[in-house]
């Protein structure tokens, strides 16, 4: 069966909000036919198709995937304390089909954002991933069945109307004090 997860990160910026003013630290654009050549792919367990489509006045990228997952990255080096808002919008068409009950299964993601806070090696870095889960409750916050160095929190469950967009605004620096139980210091990317 396809697979099709529907995404946008069309709106992904950081931002900090001073005095009821929006200051912009990254916005990533997909209304341009090239943008998706900025972001490479890291495959996971098979290769997933990144198209550029438009609704609207509104470029997103629509990934497509049959039992593959991977992800689209590019890397920006930020202080948190500085730039703490993180902005995205997301929807999904269809969930993958799993099983809520095993440990692997409980990592039930249709889509995921990634805020990395890079350290000597890979494995030493930490993670926070934000996801929208079929079956964790919104505010659940757990270590990943697959690597210790990242924690999810639930921002979106259930499998809510099928191809409505919507907004999600987080602070990745509390968020890092909720995930790692101490503030954040460390520059991430």
């Amino acid at each position: 069966t396809l697979t099709i997860i529907t995404f946008s990160i069309c709106f992904l910026l950081i931002c900090v909000l001073t005095n009821a003013v929006v200051s912009h630290y990254k916005l990533y654009d997909f209304n341009e036919a090239g943008s998706l050549k900025r972001w490479r792919e890291m495959i996971i367990d098979g290769s997933v198709d990144y198209v550029l489509e438009k609704e609207g006045n509104n470029g997103y990228v629509h990934a497509y995937s049959t039992g593959a997952c991977s992800a689209l990255y590019r890397r920006v080096s930020f202080k948190p304390s500085k730039y703490p808002l993180l902005s995205w919008d997301w929807r999904v068409l269809k969930f993958p089909k799993k099983s809520p009950y095993t440990d692997i299964d409980k990592d039930d993601a249709a889509v995921r954002v990634y805020v990395m806070f890079p350290s000597l090696t890979f494995s030493s870095s930490k993670f926070i991933e934000y996801l929208w889960s079929e079956h964790l409750p919104v505010g659940h916050v757990q270590e990943s069945p697959s690597a210790k160095n990242i924690i999810q929190i639930v921002v979106k469950s259930g499998n809510h109307e099928p191809g409505k967009w919507y907004h999600e605004t987080r602070n990745i620096y509390e968020d890092y004090e909720l995930a790692y139980g101490k503030p954040c210091k460390k520059t991430a990317g």
